[in-house]
């Protein structure tokens, strides 16, 4: 150790003793540095996560020195979990070029996660990139299937088909998802079929007759040769791209086709169950379609993958819809559970407490049966996780002796319901070192 680093050790636990903790944090962060020059990682990466723990985890500098302390010693996900909040920060701060190359970072270290794909695309839509934003949607989508988050992979194809609503590759594959819909036939007047085989055919003839077509401005003659191709060899990118160009030049003659962007994807919108996917903090994917034409489920099924994207005040939003629109048992305890789920992600803990206690011990919109009261009316399972949930948000806001409460009640029903015999054994310890 040299007598620098010494030296600024030494400061810092001084700090630490006058709980002067911001320059406590300066303290450590210049220890790390030092570290970094004389190429010693593995203590950088001490110094850097105490300066870290003690300020503003926030604080984006901390965060980036983390990032390329964990890439020198090989720990990528690490470092791509520190890209996280240097993202959302770049986002919030309306830096959307850093929050690009931060999303693109984060794609580099982890490319076989959905998440960075899914920042790749909103950050290129605030950039106004939006055939560049497509992409990574698409990318997101595939990678969704492969891990079976079917829900998750039909929001990211939805987000590129907005962007891109012509792409032929994406009609190819919405089409997988929503072979009859008789919506999108109606609509589909000048738009392309398309099959999963493939062929391996050069067409020159057929793409010389319509080019000539297109220069005698005979589009829709031009585009029935693509068509038909494209039917035959629905794999062929220069048909493809030939075809867009082709309803490229007609628009630019004749002005927008008959079934518009947004014709296409509100009737898509209602065959995927997706329609009215709306939220205050994502306007990059808002529609002006009304939220009252989904049903209660689809309205929950919504919901719940915003919040297996981490969107949890999207998907508290939505859920809270679904609840204003349906106030059968059935729904209201699964809203009321994904909305606590939700707050407790949010570390709202006070919030999840008002909510459950509400909904477990008082509900007059859910009439009891007869001779049954309090939580008797509720169904066993829901009864048990919600009873769960609030303990959780007891023991998070230090009232152990309730959250112990709520895990004996529980044990009741079910004795060695998921962990609450490590859970009550926690609390009792927890409880004993209370005064």
């Amino acid at each position: 150790m040299t007598a620098s680093v010494y030296d600024l050790i030494e400061k810092a636990k001084e700090c630490l003793k006058k709980n002067d903790i911001e320059a406590a944090s300066s303290f450590y962060q210049k220890i790390g540095d030092l570290y970094i020059a004389s190429n010693a990682y593995t203590k950088a990466l001490a110094a850097y996560q105490k300066s870290l723990s003690l300020s503003n985890h926030k604080d984006i500098e901390k965060h980036l020195n983390l990032v390329r302390t964990y890439e020198k010693l090989g720990y990528t996900y690490s470092a791509y979990e520190h890209l996280r909040p240097v993202y959302e920060d770049c986002i919030e701060q309306h830096r959307l070029d850093e929050a690009l190359e931060t999303a693109l970072k984060m794609s580099s270290l982890q490319s076989d996660e959905i998440f960075p794909y899914e920042c790749l695309g909103k950050a290129g839509f605030y950039t106004h990139r939006l055939a560049e934003a497509s992409v990574p949607f698409q990318k997101a989508y595939f990678l969704a299937i492969q891990k079976n988050q079917k829900g998750r992979a039909l929001q990211n194809l939805f987000c590129a088909f907005k962007l891109t609503p012509t792409d032929p590759a994406i009609w190819a594959l919405l089409q997988k998802h929503v072979p009859g819909s008789q919506k999108l036939k109606a609509l589909l007047a000048g738009a392309p079929k398309f099959f999963t085989p493939s062929i391996d055919q050069t067409w020159g003839k057929e793409l010389s007759d319509a080019k000539l077509l297109l220069q005698e401005e005979l589009f829709e003659a031009a585009k029935n040769i693509y068509k038909t191709i494209l039917e035959k060899d629905p794999g062929n990118q220069n048909v493809q791209e030939a075809l867009k160009e082709a309803l490229r030049l007609q628009e630019k003659k004749e002005g927008p086709l008959a079934a518009s962007p947004e014709d296409l994807i509100r009737a898509l919108e209602e065959d995927l169950g997706l329609e009215g996917e709306t939220g205050k903090n994502t306007p990059h994917l808002v529609l002006q379609t009304p939220l009252e034409e989904l049903s209660t489920k689809d309205m929950l099924d919504v919901a719940i993958a915003y919040e297996e994207m981490n969107l949890n005040p999207e998907a508290i939003e939505m859920a809270k819809l679904a609840l204003e629109k349906n106030t059968e048992a059935e729904f209201t305890f699964a809203g009321k559970q994904l909305i606590a789920q939700c707050l407790l992600k949010e570390k709202k803990y006070f919030d999840v407490i008002e909510l459950l206690e509400k909904t477990l011990y008082g509900q007059p919109e859910i009439p009891a049966s007869a001779g049954m009261t309090g939580t008797e009316k509720i169904p066993k399972d829901v009864r048990m996780e919600l009873f769960y949930l609030l303990s959780l948000a007891f023991e998070k806001s230090h009232n152990f002796n309730k959250a112990l409460g709520c895990l004996r009640k529980i044990e009741k029903d079910e004795k060695h319901y998921r962990d609450i015999d490590d859970r009550i054994q926690k609390l009792r310890k927890l409880m004993s070192k209370q005064p």
